[in-house]
């Protein structure tokens, strides 16, 4: 990420000026100070926002920046409780990790599952319309679609899995914002 090169979108300077409670509320100083920020912040990685789309999220002290994910701009920026009794939040920052780990781990080999599975189901799919094509009979036709019906099923089966994952690191993420 290039500090100096970075963009913020209107939405986030609005929610920098009433969740950060600058004393100076000029552009200039609202985008330095916050710069200045992101350049020791951590990032913690990918997180489905509100809205349903990625982002990339850095955390410092309780200030969590979420960026595009080509780490260009500032989409917005929210503050979270922290956690102050540093035994518990050294714990708690290493199960987080740990947790973050792991469902990135998770999500990875769903997605692989999931694109082998898909390729499997086109190949399928697109057997199973030839032979749709072809056949006259029409219990042949039906138990096409009914087999064509069942493989969508089963990959939004799969696709809803892994948003799911994803929620749950988002979760994580927006947590460990507390911890660093």
């Amino acid at each position: 990420m290039n500090v100096e090169q970075l963009k913020f979108t209107n939405h986030a300077l609005k929610r920098i000026k009433e969740r950060f409670n600058l004393k100076e509320n000029s552009r200039q100083a609202i985008l330095n100070y916050c710069k200045g920020q992101l350049r020791h912040a951590k990032r913690i990685g990918i997180v489905v926002l509100d809205d349903g789309k990625e982002a990339v999220l850095y955390a410092i002290g309780r200030q969590a920046y979420y960026l595009t994910l080509d780490e260009t701009e500032v989409i917005t920026v929210m503050r979270h409780e922290k956690i102050t009794y540093n035994p518990i939040k050294d714990k708690i920052k290493v199960i987080s990790e740990r947790e973050l780990r792991k469902l990135d781990r998770k999500e990875k080999s769903k997605c692989k599952y999931l694109e082998l599975v898909m390729l499997e189901a086109n190949l399928e799919l697109s057997e199973l319309k030839y032979r749709l094509y072809k056949t006259r009979s029409k219990a042949v036709k039906m138990a096409c679609q009914a087999r064509i019906k069942a493989l969508e099923m089963r990959l939004q089966e799969l696709k809803d899995e892994i948003n799911q994952i994803k929620k749950e690191k988002t979760k994580i993420a927006k947590s460990m914002v507390a911890v660093l």
